[in-house]
């Protein structure tokens, strides 16, 4: 009797290569894998914390998004803001972080005298006794102030001044060089920082052979080396020189961010006419300094002595 389980293989040639290649189409298939390439945008920004208040970004306190360059090799190293962790800003909760182009430290101070003087105007009111304004508006007289116009003066300086009854005007005063000259002696600290990156040191020069004959190309480049090395500053050599330079128009910017941040000393008029460098009287280069150390300028707003002003400024290397 012949077996029921008749075998199914494959008897020809041909039938036994189409089963192989069968199978060998599926487990290419079953184990093929399929990667694609991420393409996830790299964050551009990081949240940071303000220590201070910074024109065009927000008052101290607030979280901004600014770029990693500009947290790592300015801000942070003058403690301007600080880092936040993950879990500090989880706890922010669905705050909107977005920095305040629009924020100005001085007119953000201006508006802050206002209101106070405004809060003071309504205390004042409400000091007073209701009979007596009834009077003050019955017999009172309306009366109208004529404001003349003023002649077209160059002023040393300008000041806003505030009135409650008036509101604020924009009134002209014109004070003299040495009440200046003690508003910016008062509000200038006696040294002023700036940090610029350094060059690294120069390589030693090479110590030549005394056989060298004094006709050949290495000995005429380091005579010319030794010549212009020569006639360079002493004490600039000694510094270590700078990427760029620290000209008057920093000097004058810097100035006139710490004056903008008091109400007198928005006052102050300054340009770089007015701002010198002591030890560059005599260098070429007279308006800017291109070395690490401390520099002495002159900030003169007349003739006299006593409307000069003298500070330090120091240049660091920028870590």
């Amino acid at each position: 009797m012949a077996s029921p389980m008749v075998s199914r293989a494959p008897q020809c040639l041909s039938c036994i290569r189409r089963v192989s290649g069968l199978e060998d189409s599926l487990r290419s298939l079953s184990g093929q894998q399929i990667r694609g390439k991420k393409k996830l945008a790299k964050a551009t920004t990081i949240n940071v914390k303000l220590r201070a208040n910074i024109a065009g970004f927000g008052r101290k306190g607030s979280i901004v998004p600014v770029p990693p360059g500009t947290m790592r090799n300015t801000w942070f190293p003058r403690k301007m803001a600080e880092y936040q962790t993950l879990a500090q800003l989880k706890g922010l909760g669905d705050v909107v972080i977005e920095r305040d182009s629009t924020f100005s430290p001085r007119e953000s101070k201006r508006l802050g005298q206002e209101k106070r003087e405004v809060q003071d105007a309504r205390k004042v009111e409400s000091i007073m006794v209701p009979e007596a304004l009834e009077l003050q508006e019955t017999f009172a007289a309306p009366i109208e102030e004529a404001v003349p116009e003023a002649e077209f003066i160059e002023p040393e300086m300008l000041s806003v001044r505030s009135s409650p009854h008036l509101g604020w005007r924009n009134v002209l005063t014109f004070v003299q060089s040495e009440q200046a000259a003690i508003i910016i002696a008062k509000l200038v600290p006696e040294n002023l920082e700036f940090y610029r990156t350094p060059m690294p040191a120069p390589p030693p020069p090479k110590k030549l052979s005394p056989s060298l004959a004094s006709s050949s190309a290495i000995s005429a480049a380091a005579a010319k080396a030794a010549i212009e090395n020569a006639k360079r500053d002493p004490q600039q050599l000694a510094r270590p020189a700078i990427y760029g330079s620290v000209s008057i128009a920093d000097v004058v910017a810097n100035i006139k961010a710490i004056l903008w941040e008091d109400i007198e000393g928005s006052r102050v008029i300054l340009s770089t006419e007015n701002v010198s460098f002591v030890e560059q009287s005599s260098l070429k280069d007279k308006d800017r300094v291109k070395h690490l150390g401390s520099f002495t300028i002159d900030i003169r707003l007349g003739p006299a002595e006593s409307e000069k002003v003298r500070r330090t400024i120091t240049v660091r290397a920028q870590q």
